[in-house]
């Protein structure tokens, strides 16, 4: 099971690293994209608690995974939304 969850974990680690190369083309700065990855960090905890084997884990492990679906729905909709009002110049 630990070998499941730090494969997990280096994958995390290398689509970070993919994705920060990516933004450095953008020169824009890393500390505005966190909030875009936090949902991946929510998911990725989330799921290494439900491969954990405890009864309690697993099932904080679900809450995790879709507080991660849901804050990232939101996150897309909230841009959306934003980006309409600038588009428009409504405030």
């Amino acid at each position: 099971m630990i070998n499941f969850i730090l494969a997990e974990l280096l994958v995390l680690f290398i689509f970070i690293k993919i994705f920060f190369s990516w933004l450095d083309s953008f020169k824009i700065k890393r500390k505005r994209w966190i909030i875009f990855l936090m949902p991946l960090f929510m998911f990725v905890i989330g799921f290494s608690l439900r491969i954990s084997g405890n009864k309690e884990m697993i099932d904080f492990g679900y809450f995790m995974t879709e507080l991660a679906t849901l804050s990232a729905t939101i996150l897309f909709v909230t841009c959306m939304f934003l980006g309409q009002l600038k588009y428009w110049k409504m405030k």
